[in-house]
């Protein structure tokens, strides 16, 4: 987190929004591109800054599901379908 000092509100002309709002002459910003902006902004202050960014290079690694092999295929024999015709 970056603390900066000043007064009223900064306008993000890119976002078309508010970047941020001073309460009592302070604004605690934690988002890397508002604290670059207002770094450079003139009439704003750093008073401290405390931030620790985690850079994350890698994706998380999903797990893999097990690959099930397929079942054999076996095929019946005459006196086996007739048995089973028998039962039905």
């Amino acid at each position: 987190m970056t603390i900066f000092g000043g007064n009223g509100i900064i306008w993000d002309a890119e976002k078309n929004t508010i970047l941020c709002r001073f309460d009592n002459g302070r604004y605690e910003a934690k988002d890397k591109r508002e604290i670059e902006i207002l770094t450079g902004f003139e009439g704003v202050t750093l008073i401290g800054e405390d931030a620790v960014y985690e850079v994350v290079t890698e994706k998380p690694k999903k797990e893999k599901a097990e690959k099930k092999e397929p079942k054999e295929e076996t095929s019946l024999n005459e006196k086996e379908i007739e048995s089973i015709e028998e039962e039905v």
